[in-house]
């Protein structure tokens, strides 16, 4: 029987908090519909960041072109796997990318700037 690995994107309650308060949306999708990995296999999340409120006209998204976003991938415990910032001016959407070595749970927070 093959080990499995849940993993779940999770916007905690400050980072949707800071998205609001910057007049941004984000929307994450995950590779796996599902949601389950393998111990050990890459999930890949791509976060596309919108203006609050704004609406797709003429079938363009409105995607937010300036702010940064924090963003940090980790084990809802110590083992943080990625920290870094993302200049939205240099590309939206983005993805973000991690994995277990064991069975558990892996988090995605966003923070608006």
């Amino acid at each position: 029987m093959k080990t499995r690995s849940f993993l779940l994107a999770v916007l905690t309650a400050w980072s949707a908090t800071s998205a609001f308060a910057a007049g941004l949306e984000f929307e994450v999708v995950n590779d796996h519909t599902n949601l389950l990995y393998g111990v050990g296999e890459e999930a890949t999340f791509t976060v596309t960041v919108r203006e609050r409120g704004q609406q797709a006209c003429d079938n363009k998204e409105r995607l937010a072109t300036k702010g940064m976003v924090d963003v940090v991938v980790d084990n809802f415990g110590p083992a943080v796997q990625a920290s870094n910032r993302v200049d939205l001016a240099k590309g939206n959407p983005f993805t973000v990318k991690g994995r277990l070595a064991e069975p558990g749970f892996l988090r995605l927070s966003l923070k608006a700037k």
